[in-house]
């Protein structure tokens, strides 16, 4: 669910309480939020279960010259792993606190802020969707391999090489290295931090947020609209046939169309440097993403200019 801060809700400070759609004990916020050069901001949630009792404030992102905020001691739930935080217990209703660094030149201000939910029925993963028939669609997003960066850590930049992949599409995108070090995680020392990755390319103009997916065809409308899904993916020993990783725990894609076989067109980083789009079987694919939460990084075309969408 998004919602974009009007009036006096406008993230400076403390949120208005929103009720969630429906109960669920995962949720992974993210956020478009307006930095100050120079400045940063730290981004607090809570949530509130069944029985109407509210967490402690959790610290689920930092950015710029922010630091952890000092919060009350707080309950042992709910935990925060990296990006996601989680509950033994259903969640109703949520509030975030945006908290400016004291050298910001003047507040941050939120654009937008989403949390992705995961319902109860979902916690032993969703189901994995047979192949569909859908009408065929290509997006021409440019290829980029995560090895084509000559830092040595190649390995771990699946995140912002997607992210630079999907800003060369909408429009010419900033130099890699900028790209990488604005979705690093320093905290957690990561390049694959989603909630970062999202905020990484509103700096960089556009917006974007996380979301879960079902099924093929709920990925496919949104490729229709022309935006490109960053899919995350996992799979055992030969599961994705035609997959440069033999395997993996967590790994992500560009999702680019699909096929009039219903086959997934996937520009995959971890593919050598020229290797362009490849063609994933639909079943092993939707496995290997709805079999794994199916999450995914959306992102919206900028306001002006054409969206580069081949038709079917």
């Amino acid at each position: 669910m998004l919602w974009e801060p009007a009036g006096d809700d406008d993230g400076s400070s403390v949120s208005r309480v929103v009720d969630l759609e429906s109960a669920c004990t995962q949720i992974v916020p993210s956020w478009n939020i307006v930095a100050p050069r120079g400045g940063g901001f730290a981004v607090l949630l809570r949530v509130r279960r069944q029985d109407g009792v509210w967490s402690g404030w959790r610290v689920m992102g930092l950015w710029g010259t922010a630091r952890v905020p000092a919060t009350p001691a707080a309950d042992a739930w709910p935990e925060v792993a990296v990006d996601t935080l989680r509950s033994d217990r259903p969640l109703v209703a949520a509030q975030y606190a945006l908290l400016s660094s004291p050298d910001s030149a003047e507040p941050a201000r939120v654009d937008r802020f989403a949390l992705c939910c995961t319902a109860l029925a979902e916690d032993d993963g969703p189901s994995t969707a047979a192949r569909l028939p859908l009408r065929p669609v290509r997006l021409e997003v440019p290829f980029r391999s995560q090895f084509s960066d000559a830092s040595g850590v190649g390995s771990r930049l699946c995140s912002p090489t997607c992210v630079a992949m999907v800003l060369s599409y909408y429009a010419a995108a900033p130099p890699f290295g900028e790209i990488a070090a604005a979705c690093y995680d320093p905290r957690h020392d990561l390049f694959g931090n989603w909630s970062r990755a999202v905020q990484a390319a509103f700096g960089f103009g556009v917006r974007g947020y996380v979301t879960r997916f079902h099924d093929l065809e709920e990925a496919w409308g949104v490729l229709r609209s022309g935006r490109p899904i960053v899919a995350s993916i996992a799979f055992t020993d030969g599961a994705l046939p035609g997959a440069p990783l033999g395997h993996t725990d967590g790994h992500l894609v560009v999702v680019c169309g699909v096929t009039t076989d219903g086959d997934l067109l996937v520009n995959d980083p971890a593919a050598p440097p020229g290797a362009g789009t490849r063609v994933y079987p639909g079943e092993p694919f939707a496995a290997a993403w709805f079999g794994h939460r199916g999450t995914a990084y959306v992102f919206d075309p900028p306001a002006a200019g054409p969206i580069a969408c081949a038709p079917p």
